[in-house]
C-alpha cells in the first residue's frame, strides 16, 4: 500500500467539472458537446470531483474538462448501442476511477458497479462515487466477486485491447455474471485499427504507439492485419490486435456476436454481444 500511495495519491482531486467550464475544451471532437444546453446543465449539477491525472492514467492530462466530456461522450456512445434501459445493474469493467460510470448516475434506476485491478483507483472511487457507484477491486485472474446473472449490461472500454493472458477466461467470467439476454460491449483493436494506427497521434502511457521501440518491427513481422497478435512494450504493457474472424470464431463460442462496428470508440472497434 505504501508504494500505491506514493504513485497514486488516492484521495486527491482537482476540483469539479464546472470549475473548468470557462476554459472550454481543447479537444475538437469533444468541444461540440458544450454547445448542448443539457450537457452544460449536467456539468453545473455534477458534484463528483475530477480525479488528478495520476488517478486517471493521465487521461487528458491537465485538460480536466475534457476528461469529464470524454466520459459523457462514451456514455452516450454506449447508449446508442443499447438504447433500451438495461434489465439490471450496470458494470464498468476495468473502468479506473469512473470516467464513464459517473455519467450513469441519475440515469439508471438499478445499481451501478465499477471494478479495476488498481486498488488506489477503487479507493478513490469509494471515497467519491459511493454509494451511487459500488467499486470492487479485481485481480489479473478471471474471478469477479459477483453472483451469477448479476448484470443487465457490462462494458469494457480499452480493456480487452490490453488483455493477453486469460482473455477467454475473462470472457467466460463476464458471461457468468451477465444476465440471460444482457449486453456485453467490448472495444478491440481489429483490422481497421491496424490500418489507421500509423496515422494516429494517440498516446499510450507517454509515448505515441508508432514511435514505441520495436513497434515498426512488430508490424513488419505481419503481412497485413494479424488474426491475433500482441505487441509488448516496456517489458509488460501490451496492445492486442485481433481480427473480426478471430472474434467470431473464438468469442462466438460463448456469445452471440450481434455486431462489430469499426472505429466506434475512436480508433477501436466495438463488439456487441449477448451470452449464449
Amino acid at each position: 500500500m505504501a508504494n500505491d500511495m506514493k504513485f497514486f495519491p488516492t484521495l486527491e482531486d482537482c476540483g469539479l467539472a464546472r470549475d473548468f467550464l470557462e476554459q472550454g475544451s481543447a479537444a475538437s471532437r469533444l468541444a461540440p458537446l458544450l454547445d448542448r444546453p443539457e450537457v452544460v446543465e449536467r456539468i453545473m449539477q455534477d458534484d463528483v470531483p475530477i480525479p488528478m491525472p495520476k488517478n486517471r492514467i493521465q487521461y487528458f492530462k491537465e485538460n480536466h474538462l475534457d476528461y469529464w466530456l470524454s466520459g459523457y461522450n462514451d456514455m452516450e456512445m454506449l447508449q446508442s448501442f443499447v438504447p433500451e434501459p438495461p434489465d439490471g445493474p450496470i458494470l464498468d469493467f476495468g473502468g479506473s476511477t469512473g470516467r464513464v460510470i459517473r455519467h450513469w448516475i441519475g440515469r439508471h434506476a438499478d445499481d451501478l458497479y465499477l471494478c479495476d485491478m488498481q486498488g488506489p483507483f477503487m479507493r478513490w472511487a469509494q471515497a467519491y462515487l459511493w454509494p451511487h457507484v459500488k467499486p470492487h477491486q479485481n485481480s489479473a485472474h478471471p474471478v469477479l466477486p459477483f453472483p451469477d446473472n448479476s448484470f443487465g449490461m457490462i462494458y469494457a472500454l480499452s480493456v480487452f485491447t490490453h488483455i493477453d493472458d486469460h482473455e477467454l477466461g475473462w470472457l467466460c467470467e463476464l458471461r457468468r455474471v451477465l444476465k440471460p439476454g444482457g449486453k456485453l460491449l467490448v472495444t478491440v483493436h481489429n483490422e481497421r485499427t491496424w490500418e489507421v494506427v500509423p496515422d494516429l497521434q494517440f498516446r499510450l502511457g507517454q509515448e505515441v504507439l508508432p514511435n514505441s521501440p520495436g513497434y515498426n518491427e512488430f508490424r513488419e513481422n505481419h503481412d497485413g492485419a494479424p488474426d491475433h497478435a500482441v505487441f509488448v512494450y516496456k517489458d509488460r504493457l501490451t496492445n492486442v490486435f485481433c481480427s473480426n474472424a478471430y472474434i467470431n470464431k473464438y468469442w462466438g463460442e460463448y456469445f452471440h456476436i450481434d455486431r462489430i462496428v469499426d472505429e466506434a470508440h475512436n480508433y477501436q472497434a466495438m463488439v456487441v454481444m449477448q451470452p449464449k
